[in-house]
């Protein structure tokens, strides 16, 4: 992908890879979530140091801030906006792999 900035990014994701890894690297920093995707277990590190992330069960987090939002009547972080970013990304590299260009999105 590449960033209006100019900024590259070289991913691989999968459906069916079980990879459960999140690297990322910018010169020379650089993060990584190893496990990343689990529902509770995450551990991270950084050419920095260790990150300390709770452990915490993702999905029950979740749900539990979609159920405030409705007995307070608030907003989620994860408001849905996120999601349609997500899927117009997806969208874009289906839409290139099928036409062997770039996709503006």
């Amino acid at each position: 992908m590449e960033f209006p900035d100019g900024h590259l990014s070289n991913s691989t994701t999968s459906y069916s890879s079980y990879v459960n890894r999140l690297y990322i690297s910018a010169g020379r920093d650089w993060l990584e979530l190893n496990p990343a995707f689990s529902y509770r277990g995450l551990k991270g590190n950084t050419n920095q140091g260790e990150i300390i992330l709770p452990d915490i069960n993702q999905q029950v987090a979740q749900m539990e801030d979609f159920s405030r939002c409705i007995l307070e009547n608030t907003s989620s972080d994860a408001d849905g906006e996120e999601g349609l970013k997500d899927m117009k990304v997806i969208e874009a590299i289906y839409r290139s792999i099928n036409t062997g260009k770039k996709v503006s999105v």
